[in-house]
């Protein structure tokens, strides 16, 4: 363990420079190599933040005004950083804690708040099933103001079952792996509650036109606690929030944008309510600079 760290990029150095993942605590895995510098915009103090605040708060007006000119009910979520959640568990300690969420908590709460590190797989970069339904529990009670977040949480608990199944996180993918192949094999096939939705639902299909390399995702739920359409936009993280968000929308679809509004999906889908539930390190995308 490595104390009071100064200079992140230097420690980095110091281990290894071709270094992709941290080792922590209690064998805890964490992504070093993204594009967007998840362990440097959080701890290095002399990273030069690309975030620009004003820029994001015009892209989040613009959005909301859009929705709001078409009666939609539009939210904005961030999920926290693996990083800063199991802040304990880095491989080093530091008093210092950079986060561009803090600028912006007016528009999207801090979960971080309410998560743990058992919110998080050691394998994973990404927030685990258990973490996105705390999420989910806050999210819709906002949403639907008549249900509390225990009453969201007991319509979850009721139509979704947990399975435990054997994974593998994205962190021992082979672009960000960075040692053994036998040090992989104890953080490898590891069993991870994952929530599964047992109502009534069929898949559709979109017009073929939205579809692109990533992948898109649309239901009709004929158990749906409400008749509304929802629309997702997503990153990665939501593939976690799939199962348990399927519980409150009568059609809902999840849709990767990029960070790009689609006018044309929108006019084609007619969402109620859209959800944007963005990963807190790609706040510092490029759009953003």
């Amino acid at each position: 363990m490595y104390n009071d760290v100064q200079d992140i990029n230097e420690f980095i150095r110091t281990l290894d420079q071709y270094l992709k993942v941290f080792i922590g605590k209690r064998d805890y895995l964490f992504l070093v190599n993204d594009s967007n510098n998840e362990i440097l915009q959080h701890y290095d103090k002399n990273y030069k933040n690309r975030f620009n605040e004003k820029t994001f708060r015009k892209y989040y007006q613009d959005k909301k005004e859009y929705f709001d000119n078409l009666n939609i009910d539009y939210h904005f979520y961030i999920v926290p950083d693996k990083s800063v959640v199991c802040r304990k568990l880095l491989p080093f300690t530091s008093e210092f804690l950079k986060r561009d969420h803090d600028k912006i908590k007016d528009i999207s709460p801090d979960f971080n708040e309410i998560l743990t590190p058992l919110d998080y797989n050691i394998s994973d970069s990404h927030i685990n099933h258990d973490g996105a339904t705390k999420m989910i529990t806050h999210m819709i009670s906002e949403i639907f103001p008549q249900l509390s977040v225990n009453d969201v949480l007991s319509l979850i608990e009721k139509n979704t079952i947990v399975k435990h199944v054997l994974t593998s996180g994205d962190l021992l993918l082979k672009e960000n792996w960075s040692y053994s192949l036998e040090k992989s094999e104890k953080y490898s096939n590891i069993p991870v509650r994952t929530r599964i939705n047992i109502q009534s639902f069929k898949k559709l299909l979109a017009p073929s036109k939205f579809y692109s390399k990533r992948e898109l995702l649309y239901y009709h739920n004929f158990d749906s606690f409400s008749n509304k359409k929802i629309l997702v936009l997503r990153d990665s993280s939501a593939a976690y929030f799939i199962n348990s968000l399927m519980v409150f929308g009568k059609e809902i679809l999840f849709y990767w944008d990029y960070w790009k509004l689609n006018k044309e999906l929108i006019d084609w889908f007619k969402p109620d309510i859209v959800l944007e539930i963005r990963t807190e390190r790609f706040l510092e995308n490029k759009d953003f600079a």
